[in-house]
């Protein structure tokens, strides 16, 4: 069982971000989780890599593509998609209802498997900082857009090829 599933069973849990590519762990602690559990991720457009040159071009279509295989496998949580008109998307974070997660890992393969990240997690039952975390969630909240399982159908062809590089 995970540490999502035992210990945070009927909570909100919200994780936000730029890069999402979870590991397998990563997958079945959602999947089987009590939890009701949001994912935050960039629009192709917010991401910092759109329209970028080359294989660069790809980076937010492999991303998003990653997020709806993660959608299909864990059918338990929900996809927002942030995009504002002209800024770029990389927040990255656990929220809770006592609980945030604040560090560099944009909880994916890399992250996880290739990289030093660092993260600190905060507990508290002090009420005017849940009410400042809770805050924070909503701002990244109100310029995102549920994601269905059918976003995206475009280059389902050649994006699960380029996607097993990252």
């Amino acid at each position: 069982s995970s540490g999502i599933n035992a210990e945070y069973g009927g909570q909100n849990i919200t994780i936000s971000s730029g890069y999402f590519n979870p590991t397998s762990t990563l997958i079945d602690a959602m999947k089987f989780s009590k939890a009701q559990i949001e994912l935050i991720i960039p629009s192709v457009e917010a991401n910092g890599f759109y329209e970028g040159a080359f294989v660069k071009g790809f980076v937010p279509d492999l991303y998003n593509f990653s997020a709806l295989q993660t959608l299909k496998r864990c059918p338990n949580i929900k996809i927002i998609e942030y995009n504002r008109n002209n800024w770029s998307y990389h927040a990255k974070g656990v929220w809770s209802d006592n609980l945030t997660v604040l560090g560099s890992s944009n909880f994916n393969k890399r992250s996880s498997l290739r990289d030093t990240e660092f993260s600190i997690a905060l507990i508290t039952d002090n009420d005017d900082l849940k009410n400042g975390l809770l805050e924070e969630r909503n701002r990244l909240r109100f310029y995102s857009k549920p994601v269905s399982v059918n976003y995206r159908s475009v280059a389902r062809l050649t994006l699960p090829i380029v996607s097993s590089f990252l």
